[in-house]
């Protein structure tokens, strides 16, 4: 009842002041009566020294789900500068109080939102630039972050996710397949301070549902480029309009055309290229900067991502 895929460690009201952490987890039919309870311990940072403080997971009573809540004072937020982590012990306990399962999980609060047509990160505009893995495969995760470039990623292995999480190196996890092997995906990658964002390239219909999978997740659309001629904005464009979706990934042709067939959307867009001769991890974080440029004239956009040789991430 507390395994991988069932437990969700999440947060909700997170603000300078205060922050609310839950923990969820599905009942079993024959289950039996439980509590959940347990404990939220941090802040911890691998590139800095804390001081880390204690405080108490506390069930919300009898509902579809078990359901605990911490309530964190003056919490740290993650961040690339500040990757600051929580330790979540999850207990389960039965109507006599025993012990019945026990987990543990690491959480990051991300103070990473959307405003308008905008990232905001902290109360400030933030401003995405990332880089497909495959532009430079064997870089070390030390290389990404001198570069200043998050990772786009196709479905991130745990061990990338954990490493991420403890350097501080954004994912933005690229999923493709069903519904329900995306919502699967999603639960996994729930787990990881580092992955804040995921595009959906989806063979079923979504609707808003789907964020519940991983609540502190930015989900994303995606849109390709329509190179051959210039792209007239539809009415039916799915990806422009999918209601799950927090913000557009979108491909780059022609910078007029792009910013014509994006102009109705008010969600954050995220412009992607994929540059010519581009092998590395900071020669690829400057193509974000020369698309930026390149784009200026006619609109700016929410993030720049520079695409490996191939047809996505």
């Amino acid at each position: 009842m507390l395994g991988s895929d069932s437990l969700q460690i999440f947060y909700g009201e997170a603000t300078q002041a205060r922050a609310r952490i839950y923990a969820r987890a599905l009942r079993e039919a024959g289950g039996g009566v439980g509590r959940l309870g347990g404990t939220v311990t941090g802040p911890h940072n691998a590139l800095a020294a804390t001081l880390p403080a204690t405080v108490p997971l506390r069930d919300l009573g009898d509902g579809p789900t078990w359901l605990a809540e911490a309530i964190l004072p003056d919490p740290c937020f993650w961040s690339s500068d500040c990757p600051a982590l929580y330790d979540i012990n999850v207990t389960l306990r039965d109507e006599h109080g025993q012990t019945r399962e026990m987990a543990h999980r690491q959480l990051g609060l991300r103070a990473l939102g959307v405003r308008g047509a905008s990232f905001y990160q902290e109360g400030k505009r933030w401003v995405l630039r990332a880089v497909d893995r495959r532009c430079d495969p064997d870089a070390a995760l030390a290389a990404w972050r001198e570069a200043w470039a998050a990772m786009v990623v196709n479905a991130p292995e745990d061990a990338l996710c954990e490493q991420a999480s403890r350097l501080g190196v954004v994912l933005v996890a690229w999923l493709r397949g069903t519904r329900s092997e995306v919502e699967r995906e999603l639960r996994r990658l729930g787990r990881w301070a580092a992955v804040a964002m995921a595009v959906i390239e989806c063979a079923d219909p979504l609707d808003a549902a789907i964020s519940q999978a991983a609540p502190n997740i930015l989900l994303g659309s995606y849109l390709p480029a329509v190179p051959k001629e210039p792209a007239v904005p539809k009415e039916d464009d799915g990806a422009l309009t999918a209601p799950w979706a927090s913000c557009v990934f979108a491909e780059v042709d022609l910078p007029n055309d792009f910013a014509a067939r994006t102009a109705r959307c008010q969600r954050p867009i995220v412009a992607m290229h994929l540059p010519l001769e581009v092998n590395d991890v900071q020669a690829a974080r400057d193509a974000c900067d020369t698309l930026q440029r390149r784009l200026a004239p006619v609109r700016e956009f929410a993030g720049y991502v520079t695409l490996a040789a191939s047809e996505s991430a």
